[in-house]
């Protein structure tokens, strides 16, 4: 533009600002709050340093006395500071302390007014994320502590439970398989004055016996006694409905001619099929009279021969009968005998209470008069 346009302008304010000396106030006023921040943080990290130091006698690999941290902490209460997060972690006088040193030697190397106003910032951050880091450790700290109490305590428990357990006979005296509990479970039972190995030795023995009482055996004589006295008492039944009937007296031929029917003797339909129910019924109480008197093993042919003598002979109806009470007698006894026997050797507490003895009856009942 031209000078004749420019007095044209005479009536107008046509003052320039002054940039350059506006820009260089605005630097002078940045440069005085970038020193008044660098001036703060030397402070603040000289507080902290010597603060921290102090608590850590003296040393920043020293070991924090707590009396002395609090100390330093009540003095920066004093001061107007914010020291509640700090309080109860001794430990954070070792974050003050290497913060501080951190912060002057980045500001001893900072060559302007920029680097050290950066180094002022970092000691913010560094005391920030430090703080941070620190209070996670202690929430992880004090979770650990919690797990570790709740855990102690589940571990008391389940050793009490198994203590009591073995001691009142409802669990194995069995400390194999209890692992980590293992050795407090054998004090549990040591300081209530329980013998372990006598127990051990009891169980073992026990365990032994109900083997041998629950095995293949004895489970087939058990089967056998049960089996006969049904099988006796059919004998019984068959021998009864012949004698009621009228028919010629019963005795071991009479019943041999009626199941062969033979020619001659008129047996009836009825009497033949009674004959050879009841022929057919001392059969099949021979073999399990047998099976009985081998213990539940597979009867000789010695055993069959004494079964058969017991019942084939050339008996009346009344010896039949009384040969029928007396294997059902028999049976009886042999069937108490295992129900009452406990283990051999020992007196062991494991030893289920003995059965109370079978009573003089069989699957059908005895009458009295049979009991006598």
């Amino acid at each position: 533009m031209a000078t004749e346009q420019l007095v044209a302008l005479g009536g107008i304010d046509n003052t320039m600002p002054d940039a350059l000396g506006a820009y260089q106030k605005g630097v002078q006023a940045r440069q005085n709050e970038g020193i008044n921040q660098i001036d703060q943080a030397q402070k603040t990290a000289e507080l902290l340093g010597s603060g921290a130091l102090y608590a850590m006698g003296g040393k920043l690999d020293g070991e924090v006395d707590p009396q002395k941290y609090n100390e330093v902490l009540d003095t920066f209460q004093n001061m107007g500071l914010d020291v509640g997060k700090y309080r109860g972690n001794p430990n954070y006088a070792k974050v003050l302390g290497n913060a501080a040193v951190t912060y002057f030697q980045r500001a001893n190397i900072a060559h302007d007014v920029a680097s050290q106003e950066l180094a002022a910032r970092q000691l913010q951050e560094d005391i920030r994320y430090h703080t941070a880091e620190m209070g996670i450790q202690k929430q992880n700290a004090d979770t650990n502590t919690q797990y570790r109490t709740d855990q102690l305590a589940a571990d008391k428990d389940t050793v009490d439970q198994v203590v009591q357990g073995i001691g009142n006979g409802t669990l194995p005296p069995d400390t194999q398989g209890l692992y980590r509990y293992g050795a407090k479970v054998k004090a549990g039972l040591a300081a209530m004055g329980f013998d372990l190995t006598k127990a051990q030795t009891e169980y073992q023995a026990t365990k032994r016996h109900m083997a041998t009482m629950n095995g293949p055996q004895f489970t087939k004589m058990r089967a056998n006694i049960d089996t006969l006295s049904q099988s006796l008492d059919k004998v019984d039944e068959l021998a009864t409905k012949w004698d009621s009937n009228g028919w010629n007296p019963l005795n071991a031929k009479e019943l041999e001619s009626a199941a062969r029917n033979d020619p001659g003797f008129g047996w009836t339909p009825e009497q033949v099929a009674t004959a050879t129910a009841l022929k057919d019924q001392i059969n099949n109480v021979t073999a399990e009279l047998a099976g009985v008197y081998m213990g539940g093993n597979s009867p000789t042919d010695h055993a069959i021969d004494l079964a058969k003598s017991a019942l084939s002979a050339d008996w009346t109806k009344d010896q039949l009968k009384a040969m029928i009470k007396l294997a059902k007698e028999n049976i009886r006894y042999r069937q108490n005998a295992m129900d009452q026997v406990g283990t051999q050797g020992i007196d062991s507490r494991y030893d289920p209470a003995p059965s109370a003895p079978a009573p003089a009856a069989g699957g059908g009942g005895w009458t009295v008069e049979e009991q006598k």
